[in-house]
């Protein structure tokens, strides 16, 4: 996944069963302010979600379903006023 972080346009990534597997890294959070859909289920990824995510301010759908990841949803995801 470490290719996204050098993507700063991007505005849909539907990656669904693409057998990715890796960390979500908070750079994904970092470098684009343009992505509207992150759809990341049923892959093998890894980790927690990062705090960074609350950053793509303009994220209306976020799947991250059938992952591996664990823990919490980060607190400051409730401030994506978007996300449906």
């Amino acid at each position: 996944l470490t290719s996204f972080t050098n993507c700063r346009q991007l505005e849909d990534v539907d990656l669904l069963r693409n057998l990715l597997n890796g960390i979500l890294l908070a750079s994904v959070g970092n470098r684009t302010t343009t992505l509207w859909r992150l759809r990341l289920s049923s892959n093998l990824i890894e980790g927690t979600i990062p705090f960074a995510l609350a950053n793509l301010t303009k994220l209306i759908s976020l799947d991250l379903n059938s992952n591996k990841i664990k823990g919490l949803i980060p607190p400051n995801v409730g401030q994506l006023h978007s996300l449906q």
